[in-house]
């Protein structure tokens, strides 16, 4: 998920993405394919990606060469111009649709992957990947929101009033520093 790192491992400049293919290349000695799951590329890296998994399944012709891609409604990138589905359809054997996180962590509260949002991602998938290489990976969970973020830096005035406030305070061992416990109820939604 580091978008500098995967734009050195893809590049041609040194030696970095001809060891990473050797590296795949041996580690799927023993296995029937392989499936690239590189997250967070950057748009300009979209070349360097389909060159990459080209360079890839020349490596390793007699294998299953599969790439998971971020879920798309459309062909405009939306941030993801580096997945072109219909040109890495041509390079690979299978493209797995992740289909899923239309809501994440860090965003709104929502559901996973709703139906309706899932019927576009399909669609959208069908018109530029053909059927026979498309899997689309489905969610079999859920996320739930608190109301506010509780898992927070504290400030040392805040620690101290919190702390105040503490009826279950203990000092932890002097490797671990002081520590206190406090209840606090918050409001969870669950998708």
């Amino acid at each position: 998920a580091d978008p500098a790192l995967l734009h050195t491992c893809l590049g041609r400049e040194g030696k970095v993405r001809e060891n990473l293919i050797d590296d795949i290349a041996v580690a799927a000695e023993n296995f029937n394919g392989i499936q690239i799951d590189f997250e967070s590329l950057m748009p300009d890296d979209a070349e360097a990606f389909s060159s990459f998994l080209a360079d890839l399944k020349a490596r390793l012709p007699e294998k299953i060469l599969s790439v998971a891609v971020p879920a798309r409604l459309n062909g405009n990138g939306n941030g993801k111009k580096a997945y072109d589905y219909a040109l890495l359809a041509g390079i690979v054997d299978r493209v797995f649709v992740m289909a899923y996180d239309q809501h994440w962590e860090t965003s709104r509260p929502g559901p996973v992957a709703s139906l309706s949002w899932c019927g576009g991602v399909a669609g959208y998938a069908v018109s530029a990947i053909p059927p026979d290489r498309l899997v689309m990976g489905i969610p079999l969970y859920g996320r739930a929101w608190q109301e506010r973020k509780i898992n927070r830096a504290v400030t040392h005035r805040r620690a101290v009033e919190l702390a105040r406030r503490s009826l279950n305070r203990r000092t932890e061992p002097v490797e671990n520093g002081p520590c206190f416990e406090y209840e606090e109820n918050v409001t969870v939604k669950v998708f």
